[in-house]
């Protein structure tokens, strides 16, 4: 009897601080930790000196033309690190680009159910006006997501994908006779 009401009370806590958290949410409140440009002040993201400025010059060299990919390698060159204090991949710009909070906004899946989506494309998702300053303007976030929806990529990231493919293509019609593993490093060094 006892780990039934031990365990009633661990399901109803959960509900109970899950409801709590989504409420908060609802009012522009903070739930998660920080993303990179913004540290926390005052129970909100306030813009981080050192790294806000690195969030406009995402944006800014997307706008400009620039792909991902060497959005990333720029952002390596110069030594600067993701949160995590991991070296910048093209994923962790494109999670920067299409990320609301930097325009003074929150998103939370608030149905409960796992976000399986990292970049929070789904219905479920919930996006609302937040308490903190915004990092950049709606206007460039705008500009950013036209030119990700029109399907803008670099051409490195084209010839790698291409690259790729033939890799798979081969290996799957098992054309052994072309040293795949070795045909594949020749192809990825071309490029």
């Amino acid at each position: 009897l006892l780990e039934a009401m031990d365990e009633y009370y661990s399901i109803n806590l959960a509900e109970e601080v899950k409801r709590g958290m989504n409420e908060k949410f609802s009012r522009g409140g903070v739930v998660t930790a920080p993303p990179f440009g913004y540290k926390m002040g005052d129970g909100r993201f306030i813009p981080d000196d050192e790294t806000a400025p690195v969030v406009r010059m995402i944006f800014d060299d997307y706008i400009s033309g620039l792909g991902m990919r060497k959005i990333a390698t720029k952002l390596n060159d110069m030594g600067i690190k993701t949160r995590k204090g991991n070296s910048f991949q093209n994923r962790n710009v494109e999670y920067i680009l299409t990320n609301p909070t930097y325009i003074g906004k929150l998103r939370r899946n608030t149905d409960g159910k796992e976000v399986t989506d990292r970049y929070y494309r789904s219905a479920d998702i919930s996006v609302v006006d937040g308490q903190h300053e915004p990092i950049i303007s709606d206007e460039v976030f705008k500009k950013a997501g036209e030119k990700l929806s029109d399907g803008s990529i670099d051409a490195h990231d084209v010839k790698v994908s291409n690259a790729i493919i033939m890799y798979n293509i081969f290996f799957i019609s098992n054309l052994v006779f072309f040293s795949i593993p070795h045909y594949q490093n020749k192809i990825l060094l071309r490029f």
